[in-house]
């Protein structure tokens, strides 16, 4: 047993003494004691030895309040080494026991992209960087090899965000998978996690010079086109947290062309996770204002193995009925070549219509080129034979234009329509499932323009 008497005067002692208690007075009695004990398990027993003077001497109330045990040992316990930080604070009136929050402002440390190789003990704030240690820091369970990481994709993608000047300040608090927290790295710096081939990297959201592929009912099926006839606010309400107010909290309002904060009555709140700076908030804000009014269709088909030749955010062309783009497609079915192998007309497998005093374009997918496009000598009537206004060089000691090369048929500039491919989900037989948007350049030059002063 470990049987304390109380003394007024000593509030350290240890195991074993004994000591009187002889302060005598009506009333509670408040005592602060400690003991140095060797670390184990203890029984603790409250014994009166001298009966305190009251109205009835035979009963006194005790109240025991608390007991607390101290164990000096690190009370972080982690599988892997942590960053911790100790305080030491002198207990007032105003404080005492446990603090309830604690701030302070803490940043990654791992491996950073400096233009020419990795470099270790680098602050990160850049979302390819923490990227990259999302997959391999100590936080995850199985941190992947090199090997496993797609380095070149994440050094292109590390160079955009520094020349936009998107940042990442996300703060987890909570288990989460490493694909959700990938997801809102990505998502600061216009991208999206992919693994290709088995290796992880990011699918950027930026223009695509040229396209890939091009889909019409030849190698698609089952496509479908919806139109979203949603009603955007006339500005989005987003708050933040603002690292150049000390980090407190804020809210940018992003307005849409055409409004001001004088004219401005329907607001959306936009959440933007992990971005803290208001410069970079007014571009994510004008980029997903340009999306809406730019993507409010969607586009699903399925299609065989070809789905293989592209990867989710490509671009691509479409030509299709169900869409009004363009008037025919099919196959080529033989060139016309003169002397020197260039092509200066094809033979199709479909019958096209062409009115006089109209301009008609053909738009072909050939080996080096899927968007090889040409102006059409125009002849009144139905054929399936058409004559290029501009003949198609060979490529080396071959045509440009083989037999069964894809093409869709339109007036001029109007042959096809540009989408990026935003899911691909395969399915049994070497088939996949499809989904797309329309590509629209304007939503990339948005954010491009001058960003206007902000006050907090």
């Amino acid at each position: 047993w470990l049987v304390p008497t109380f003394s007024a005067r000593n509030h350290k002692f240890a195991t074993g003494n004994n000591m009187d208690f002889s302060a005598k007075r009506k009333g509670a009695l408040r005592y602060g004691m400690t003991w140095d004990v060797p670390r184990g398990n203890y029984e603790v027993l409250l014994e009166c030895v001298d009966m305190l003077t009251s109205d009835n001497p035979r009963t006194n109330d005790v109240f025991w309040t608390a007991l607390r045990a101290i164990e000096d040992r690190d009370p972080i316990t982690s599988r892997v080494p942590v960053a911790t930080t100790t305080v030491r604070i002198k207990a007032t009136d105003q404080l005492n026991g446990v603090l309830d929050e604690l701030n302070g402002i803490v940043t990654t440390w791992g491996k950073d992209w400096d233009g020419t190789s990795w470099v270790d003990g680098n602050l990160l704030t850049n979302p390819a960087s923490l990227f990259r240690h999302v997959l391999q820091g100590r936080a995850n369970a199985i941190p992947l090899p090199d090997d496993r990481i797609n380095l070149p994709a994440l050094q292109e993608w590390h160079e955009f965000c520094t020349a936009k000047g998107f940042t990442c300040a996300s703060v987890i608090t909570s288990g989460r998978s490493v694909w959700e927290v990938l997801a809102e790295v990505a998502a600061c710096g216009r991208a999206s996690p992919a693994e290709v081939d088995g290796k992880w990297g990011v699918v950027i959201d930026r223009p695509q010079a040229v396209p890939v592929s091009h889909i019409t009912p030849r190698n698609s099926a089952n496509f479908k086109a919806e139109k979203a006839f949603i009603e955007l606010p006339h500005a989005f309400r987003i708050p933040f947290v603002n690292e150049e107010q000390n980090w407190r909290r804020d809210e940018r309002r992003v307005y849409r062309a055409g409004y001001n904060a004088s004219n401005a009555t329907e607001f959306e709140e936009l959440t933007l996770p992990g971005i803290t700076n208001p410069d970079q908030v007014e571009r994510m804000g004008r980029y997903r204002m340009a999306q809406g009014i730019q993507q409010p269709e969607r586009f699903s088909f399925r299609q065989d193995m070809e789905f293989l030749t592209y990867q989710r955010g490509d671009r691509v062309k479409i030509t299709h009925d169900v869409l009004l783009v363009g008037l025919h497609s099919g196959r080529v079915k033989d060139v016309v070549l003169d002397l020197d192998d260039n092509v200066t007309g094809l033979v199709l497998d479909e019958e096209v219509e062409m009115v006089a005093g109209e301009e008609y374009g053909v738009s072909i997918r050939t080996l080096g080129d899927p968007a090889l496009t040409r102006r059409v000598t125009t002849e009144a009537g139905r054929s399936t034979t058409i004559t290029l206004a501009t003949s198609i060089p060979p490529v080396g000691s071959f045509p440009a234009v083989r037999r069964g090369d894809l093409f869709g048929f339109g007036l001029f500039g109007a042959e096809t329509d540009d989408a990026q491919i935003i899911s691909i989900q395969p399915r049994n037989n070497a088939e996949a499932n499809i989904v797309a948007v329309p590509y629209r350049e304007g939503i990339y030059s948005g954010d491009d323009t001058p960003i206007p002063p902000f006050q907090p």
